[in-house]
């Protein structure tokens, strides 16, 4: 099941193209990745070409990988760098890695001196207190294991997303 992941909330049209394959060139891609010339630091590893006349918006990725490979990219890409945590601070348990994710984020909207609007971080909060609550009821079986997993990863697209644009990475 492909998953469609917005890193950016840039709306200007890619010109680099990266896929990333596993091994041999003809295999399936693992994910697709559109970036404009102002972002394309952002590139993860694979292999880049430029952008086709009708290019995607800049920072979409489909994103073709395993469920798990997919929610690991999400700690190692972003959760991690930005909250300083990992499922492995907690016993490899992905819940409890966004719900410490959402605690920490929660606490520093209370502290004055909040530095980015509040808004956006309140919905950031929103969005993970959602992930962690589907990383749950994924893990304990109280909702199905697909569905479940599409919602947990839709979860964590919005807020990595919210977030995005909150740090200014438009």
């Amino acid at each position: 099941m492909p998953v469609l992941r917005q890193i950016t909330v840039c709306t200007e049209p890619a010109i680099r193209i990266v896929e990333r394959r596993k091994g041999v060139k003809d295999r399936p891609a693992e994910y697709r990745m559109a970036l404009c010339r102002r972002h394309r630091w952002l590139a993860w590893p694979g292999g880049q070409r430029p952008a086709d006349g009708d290019a995607e918006r800049c920072g979409t990725v489909m994103d073709y990988r395993p469920f798990r490979q997919i929610v690991d990219s999400h700690v190692a890409v972003w959760l991690s760098p930005r909250f300083q945590v990992t499922p492995q601070d907690h016993g490899d348990d992905v819940a409890a890695a966004f719900r410490a994710a959402h605690s920490d984020l929660r606490a520093g909207l209370a502290r004055p001196g909040w530095q980015r609007p509040a808004e956006m971080g309140y919905a950031l909060a929103a969005a993970l207190d959602h992930a962690a609550r589907l990383a749950e009821a994924v893990a304990d079986g109280s909702v199905d294991a697909e569905p479940g997993r599409a919602q947990l990863l839709t979860a964590l697209s919005v807020a990595e997303s919210i977030d995005a644009a909150e740090r200014g990475v438009s």
